[in-house]
């Protein structure tokens, strides 16, 4: 999933209410406690939401079925029977189809000819697009003016704009022996 798509859904869920009990004030500002990966996650009526695949301070990721959602930190807390959230897996799942849909939606838009792909920290600049359709998207590398083409889904959207999953190393030695353009 896309950073942008996990922050506003874990944005949209922070007013989720976690099911825990009432806990008497700490004398010192304590941190909220979080579960740990590979703990269940339980709705308000006990029934398994999913398990936790990673926390983060903005997030915690939870693997329900096929989809892996962001949610906030402070939408799930520990109760009687452990992690445990005040929403039905049915309503996570939606709002984490919804999140995924729009931020696909966003990315697809963002893929137009001359947009700047960077590398995976999003600090360098390694190629710009060509083309783009629903499958693929052709960029031209920013070393060397190579074309390649690549699976759309190789791409992601980030605050810091469009990233792929590579070092600028690893995409110019993969886009090395691709054609320079018009050959």
């Amino acid at each position: 999933m896309m950073i942008s798509a996990a922050i506003t859904l874990a944005t949209a869920l922070a007013g989720v209410p976690a099911t825990t009990a009432p806990v008497a004030p700490a004398t010192q500002e304590a941190a909220p406690a979080t579960p740990s990966v590979g703990e269940t996650v339980h709705d308000s009526a006990g029934a398994v939401i999913g398990t936790v695949e990673a926390v983060t301070p903005q997030a915690v990721v939870i693997k329900s079925g096929t989809l892996s959602i962001p949610v906030a930190p402070a939408s799930v807390g520990k109760g009687a029977n452990g992690w445990a959230m005040g929403i039905t897996k049915a309503e996570l799942e939606a709002a984490g189809q919804k999140a995924q849909a729009e931020a696909q939606a966003q990315l697809k838009a963002a893929l137009v000819a001359g947009a700047e792909v960077k590398d995976r920290t999003g600090a360098a600049v390694i190629a710009t697009v060509k083309a783009a359709d629903d499958q693929f998207v052709t960029v031209t590398s920013a070393q060397g003016a190579r074309e390649a083409k690549l699976p759309a889904n190789a791409f992601g959207l980030t605050p810091n704009g469009i990233v792929i999953g590579m070092t600028a190393d690893e995409f110019n030695a993969a886009v090395g022996g691709a054609a320079a353009p018009g050959k």
